[in-house]
């Protein structure tokens, strides 16, 4: 088990990446903000459709074969 000051730089660490927005977050909320909900829903719908696509990548093994190059070019 780690030491305890471990366990809490890992812990303070967790929180701040689930705090900080990413690039993508940062890209949906400035999208929304300058130029309204309708202008923005696509970029929500192709993220989510992306996200959706690298998980269901990943569960199927193909992020990790050496294939994975070719798989991600068919799809």
């Amino acid at each position: 088990m780690p030491d305890p000051p471990v366990i809490l730089l890992f812990v303070t660490a967790s929180i701040v990446l689930l705090v900080v927005p990413g690039p993508t977050t940062a890209l949906i909320v400035a999208r929304s903000m300058s130029q309204g909900r309708r202008i923005a829903l696509p970029l929500v719908l192709g993220v989510g459709l992306g996200n959706f696509v690298a998980a269901t990548m990943a569960l199927v093994g193909a992020a990790s074969s050496p294939e994975s190059a070719q798989a991600s070019q068919i799809i």
